[in-house]
């Protein structure tokens, strides 16, 4: 797998993979990150304050 930096974006084993793709990568990582936290921790295990009940404020 080689990277090399390009203007328009990174090239991959040559095919170009342009910074639009990278960032919508990156937001969909992370939409289903949040997505699979409320899903499992809040919804099934129901663990809505782990932090707050252990400190006091």
């Amino acid at each position: 797998m080689v990277l090399k930096n390009n203007k328009k974006g990174l090239l991959l084993a040559g095919q170009e993979i342009s910074k639009k793709v990278i960032v919508a990568a990156i937001l969909l990582g992370v939409g289903l990150a949040g997505l699979i936290d409320t899903i499992v921790f809040h919804e099934i295990l129901q663990w809505h304050h782990m932090i707050s009940n252990k400190i006091q404020p």
